[in-house]
């Protein structure tokens, strides 16, 4: 699967005058069309590639360019010098503006070395989403997101949990609650204190059971819960329910649908991480969660945590949701 940054921070743009468009399929920088110019240095003049990967400074150009020199840009379309009246904060050089495909605008300083550059939206949540490339993510950020900042706050958190061994296609539950913590837009239901399984060879009804205990704070209240399954996970699940329910009765109609597990760095052996799927539903709506660790039943537990706090997050928001 196509890591997810290396389609969420792609930037397609036009120029400001004509608004064609200046991407060229045909020829790549960091793997992506190139942002296709003219340009003029103190020196000559020639065709420049940028890259279109946010936050990356590489290009690819035709003269030489040296570090300091203040380069002009053009558009090779319609001919005009591309520029803005305000200069960088960092070299005062003037800035750089591009049209960005899904509104706003990108300005890059026009000094060879320099790396200011900013974005500029005209809806900031419309062009989050586009950004992102999460559009069917659309119910996974709130509302109330309406900084830069925290857009790139968002992008470097994910960026982290990639390294982690995350990726959230197809686990768009997880995605959401991942925001949700990193803005304090959301407060846990529950606290998981302590988790404890035991594995059995074998049962006197014949096949491998598991069993587990589980220790679980719902408003300061202490609560202790053990089952047993058919395999770990599946006793994890009934026993962190189980000490849940009586707290919120809603889950009793929660269960796993789907259990998947991947390897993530196999050469690593029994060091390896794993990243674990885990889909669940109430009867009505399913969902998706995800969950990474070295321990394959630390992974479960993580995906596990963040169904039941989804499933339990929606529960509320329909209720509330005639008073907002």
């Amino acid at each position: 699967m196509e890591s997810i940054l290396n389609e969420f921070i792609i930037l397609h743009v036009k120029c400001p005058f004509c608004e064609t468009s200046l991407m060229d399929r045909a020829r790549l920088v960091d793997g992506q069309p190139g942002i296709k110019l003219s340009v003029e240095t103190p020196r000559s003049k020639g065709t420049i590639l940028l890259s279109a990967v946010y936050e990356s400074f590489n290009y690819k150009c035709d003269v030489e360019i040296v570090e300091g020199d203040i380069v002009k840009f053009f558009c090779p379309h319609c001919l005009q010098r591309i520029t803005d009246s305000m200069m960088c904060e960092e070299c005062e050089a003037p800035l750089i503006p591009f049209l960005l495909d899904f509104g706003g605008k990108v300005l890059i300083c026009s000094r060879a070395g320099c790396k200011a550059h900013f974005l500029e939206f005209e809806d900031f949540r419309e062009a989050l989403y586009k950004i992102l490339h999460l559009g069917e993510y659309k119910d996974a950020i709130p509302e109330n997101i309406e900084k830069e900042r925290e857009a790139r706050e968002i992008i470097d958190l994910l960026k982290d949990m990639e390294h982690k061994g995350y990726q959230y296609e197809g686990a768009e539950s997880s995605f959401e609650l991942l925001v949700r913590r990193h803005l304090g837009k959301y407060k846990p239901f529950f606290e998981l204190e302590k988790t404890t399984i035991i594995e059995d060879q074998f049962s006197r009804k014949g096949g491998a059971s598991s069993s587990a205990m589980i220790i679980v704070i719902v408003d300061g209240e202490r609560r202790i819960s053990a089952a047993e399954g058919d395999g770990p996970v599946n006793a994890l699940d009934r026993a962190l329910r189980g000490a849940l329910e009586n707290f919120y009765p809603e889950l009793k109609h929660v269960h796993l649908t789907d259990y998947k597990v991947r390897v993530l760095n196999p050469e690593d052996a029994t060091a390896a991480k794993v990243r674990v799927w885990i889909e669940s539903t109430d009867g009505a709506d399913s969902w998706t969660t995800v969950g990474v660790s070295t321990d394959i039943l630390e992974a479960s537990c993580r995906a596990l945590v963040d169904s039941i706090e989804y499933k339990l997050l929606k529960t509320i928001e329909r209720k509330f949701k005639p008073f907002m």
